[in-house]
């Protein structure tokens, strides 16, 4: 009986990390990483490089935003650019951020950043965001299958804490 027991379990266990999903290497890198945010803004910043934009700059201020924004659509299972706080513009008014322009991208449904970021790419309108030659920091912000990318103009974004991350 014990070694019935024994076996069963060694089966259960074998199903178990054959069943597991592969780990994803870089090109796929998982939205739960702890580096996924610097990760898309390398994204972002080698997408605008190709049109000799200027890098942005992650501000976690504006991290959080998207962050809180993302939760928010988990939790009302929708997509929207406005919460109970409002658009991104009222959101970063409510915030410690002078701000003079943003944009949002947002999306939903996505298993990882490159595969939103490519539809993003692939999207006019958030074409467009991405490669807004006058935004200078960025923030982003998931929440299960929401992710949120935040654009701003700022008049000095070292003076806001804001950095460039170091892309391979």
């Amino acid at each position: 009986m014990l070694v019935r027991v024994f076996a069963l379990i060694c089966f259960v266990f074998v199903v178990a990390i054959l069943s597991a999903p592969a780990p994803q290497g870089p090109t796929g890198l998982d939205r739960r990483d702890s580096n996924w945010i610097d990760y898309m803004t390398c994204l972002v910043n080698k997408q605008r490089a190709t049109q000799g934009l200027q890098p942005l700059a992650v501000d976690t201020t504006l991290s959080s935003i998207a962050q809180a924004h993302a939760q928010y659509m988990q939790t009302a299972n929708s997509m929207t650019h406005d919460d109970p706080n409002g658009s991104l513009g009222a959101r970063l008014s409510r915030s410690s951020i002078s701000w003079t322009g943003c944009s949002e991208n947002i999306a939903a449904g996505f298993d990882n950043v490159n595969a939103v970021f490519n539809a993003w790419l692939g999207s006019p309108g958030h074409y467009a965001n991405i490669m807004g030659a006058s935004s200078n920091i960025f923030g982003a912000g998931y929440d299960k299958k929401y992710f949120v990318n935040d654009f701003a103009v700022v008049s000095d974004p070292s003076a806001i804490g804001a950095y460039i991350p170091s892309c391979d």
